[in-house]
């Protein structure tokens, strides 16, 4: 185990008294100049591409690549029943997201709120992919499967989709 011989705690007091031996230099006049030249150009950019313009693009992005995602992982699924199964699931898990972010603007949600709840929702897809023990992918797909034991399926479908959801 290390020591701690000569070790303090980091506490505000402490940074405090470090940071007066070592005074700040004044901030140059350009700053605010500077700052203000920035607020006009963010008003202008802002008014040649609005942030909801912005916010439907990157809607209809985050739409194609799900779709993109969910057609490489049916060509490995079987095209009967277990399919159709498989395509009604996911269309009512989009229905219930497109549900929330409805929700959230017809709430007075703000395109931050909104952002933020899209950003949540691609991550939960994300986080659903990366987690998944090899074991319960093979619970979960086997049924999916015709009598397969072939591991390298399950493991080419999980990186498959997971390289296209991260």
């Amino acid at each position: 185990m290390a020591s701690t011989d000569g070790l303090v705690p980091i506490t505000r007091a402490f940074l405090a008294s470090y940071y007066n031996k070592y005074p700040f230099p004044p901030l140059s006049d350009d700053v605010s100049r500077l700052s203000s030249d920035m607020a006009s150009l963010i008003q202008l950019l802002t008014l040649q591409s609005p942030p909801s313009q912005a916010l439907a693009a990157m809607i209809s992005f985050q739409t194609k690549n799900s779709e993109s995602v969910f057609n490489t992982v049916m060509t490995y699924m079987p095209q009967d029943f277990r399919g159709t199964l498989i395509r009604q699931q996911k269309e009512r898990s989009e229905r219930n997201k497109q549900a929330e972010v409805d929700a959230l603007v017809s709430s007075g949600g703000t395109i931050r709120d909104t952002y933020a709840l899209l950003w949540k929702q691609q991550m939960e897809r994300s986080d659903s992919l990366a987690t998944m023990d090899l074991q319960q992918e093979q619970a979960c797909w086997k049924p999916f499967f015709i009598l397969t034991d072939d591991v390298s399926v399950f493991s080419v479908l999980r990186n498959v989709v997971h390289i296209f959801i991260t």
